[in-house]
């Protein structure tokens, strides 16, 4: 099973800045609880999982996929994943787009992709970096190319991101 609620409640607590305890108070259960979430050792409920999603800026929609995701068994993810993508292309009619330049708001921004459970490690490292976000100042649609083109080679470092995204930069800037 994954543990894609796990790794989004634990990127949506550091995004606050808030321990395992602080944040299980805002739910109204224990940091142990919230540990234990993270990890993947239990779910929470599905009450309790739509609310954290939700303040984690995750829609019901992809809220509740994620619930069923992790407690299907490994065996059928595959096929799960192949229909969930199938499904997203007829609804939009194009690719699989991660969708980050729809956010005008940079702190929204920042939110929405330290909460995203499918971002490899550096990136996040890389999102989660103040000095980051006040030099650079992403916006969404520079994140989402990064993302498509880039983060599908495999997983890079730090400086290769930020590198990457100098130079989409420069190419967004031509279009212009």
């Amino acid at each position: 099973m994954g543990n894609q609620i796990g790794k989004t409640i634990e990127r949506y607590r550091r995004s606050l800045g808030k321990t395992q305890d602080q944040l299980g108070a805002m739910y109204s259960v224990t940091g142990p609880a919230i540990f234990k979430f993270e990890k993947g050792y239990v779910k929470p409920s599905l009450e309790l999982w739509m609310k954290i999603a939700y303040d984690a800026g995750l829609t019901p929609k992809k809220s509740l996929l994620f619930w069923i995701k992790d407690k299907l068994p490994d065996k059928y993810l595959e096929v799960f994943e192949s229909i969930e993508a199938d499904a997203e292309r007829i609804e939009t009619g194009e690719p699989k787009q991660p969708g980050y330049v729809r956010y005008e708001d940079r702190e929204a921004l920042r939110k929405a992709v330290l909460c995203d459970p499918s971002l490899p490690g550096p990136l996040v490292e890389l999102f989660r970096d103040d000095e980051f976000w006040s030099l650079y100042k992403p916006r969404g649609i520079e994140i989402d190319h990064l993302i498509g083109c880039i983060a599908s080679f495999g997983e890079g470092t730090t400086d290769m991101y930020r590198d990457a995204l100098r130079l989409i930069r420069q190419f967004v800037e031509l279009r212009r």
